[in-house]
């Protein structure tokens, strides 16, 4: 991989410096296999009839009630803080959500909740959702524009205005430009009303092969220029040349600073699946009982690294 014609040899923060820029463990908590959308480039396969996870949530209820075990297991991590997502499928379906959410937020080592959701449910769900919630919670709407609608548009403009509760839109980048026009009128609604966000590019998934072009690039350009939010700190890198860099999202998509596999890493993200299991994001290791691996480094499996927050984390070229 190369950045202004050198090659990138380091990336991410050095680990000593995570707390100060607010990088923890993290945990991406599948509460549901259940999704109402059928996006065509879900990683999930949610999308696809093929792909698609047969789920037993509401049969029987065995799944349903392993959030439970979930948090007597996450009760025990006492040595780190940490950030949770929940997501699925969608989790706003999970019957039980407010009910996690105000447990989880009792864990002192706790440090944030976020809710990656889709945002279909009604206003006054999310209005009821995040009434008087603990102020560790983020909800993370994420916008797909194959469902996009100006409802949804202004559901994101009254929890704004209409709740104390942060919220914090990812903007899932489609590459069809049927999609751009759509994109736009989201986007500058978040300019507009200082509404931070995120920004994702979509990746290959179960046949779905995503293709930008220079026409993208030249289009939403003026959108992409940041790291982890709109507001956040790019994402460092360094140089063979010795030079440091500080690259936004566009600038790792469109120079393919992706691509980790055999470097050493600290990989501080953990998958929690609807069974109860725990496994690292990355080398799919499992936690042990005590999280006496939960910041152990590696060395990369993957072929490409497609999340925003993993490459906030310790890189070196081996």
């Amino acid at each position: 991989m190369k950045y202004k014609e050198s090659e990138v040899i380091a990336a991410g923060f050095q680990n000593h410096h995570h707390d100060e820029n607010e990088i923890y463990t993290s945990f991406a908590w599948d509460v549901i296999d259940i999704c109402n959308y059928r996006c065509s480039y879900c990683s999930a396969g949610y999308g696809h009839d093929d792909h698609r996870p047969e789920s037993s949530f509401f049969k029987g209820g065995v799944t349903r009630g392993v959030w439970r075990t979930v948090l007597m297991r996450l009760r025990i991590l006492k040595k780190h803080m940490w950030d949770i997502s929940l997501l699925g499928g969608e989790p706003t379906l999970h019957p039980d959500l407010r009910e996690i959410i105000d447990k989880l937020s009792k864990i002192d080592t706790c440090n944030a909740i976020y809710i990656i959701t889709n945002l279909s449910k009604s206003l006054d769900y999310f209005m009821k959702l995040c009434d008087d919630i603990h102020d560790k919670l983020t909800l993370n709407p994420s916008i797909h524009f194959e469902y996009y609608n100006s409802n949804l548009l202004n559901k994101t403009l009254d929890l704004v205005t209409q709740t104390n509760t942060s919220i914090q839109p990812t903007i899932m980048l489609h590459d069809n430009k049927q999609y751009w026009s759509m994109m736009i009128e989201y986007l500058e609604m978040c300019l507009d009303n200082e509404i931070e966000y995120n920004s994702t590019f979509l990746e290959p998934a179960h046949g779905y092969i995503p293709e930008y072009t220079d026409e993208f690039f030249t289009t939403f350009s003026k959108y992409l220029q940041h790291g982890r939010g709109l507001n956040d700190i790019n994402y460092p890198i360094m140089t063979a040349d010795g030079r440091h860099h500080q690259v936004t999202v566009q600038d790792i998509y469109m120079n393919n600073i992706k691509k980790f596999k055999g470097w050493e890493c600290t990989p501080k993200s953990w998958k929690i699946t609807t069974t109860g299991g725990f496994e690292n994001s990355c080398t799919k290791e499992r936690l042990s009982i005590t999280g006496d691996n939960l910041t152990c480094k590696s060395i990369c499996p993957n072929d490409t690294c497609s999340c925003n927050e993993w490459w906030l984390y310790d890189k070196r070229k081996t």
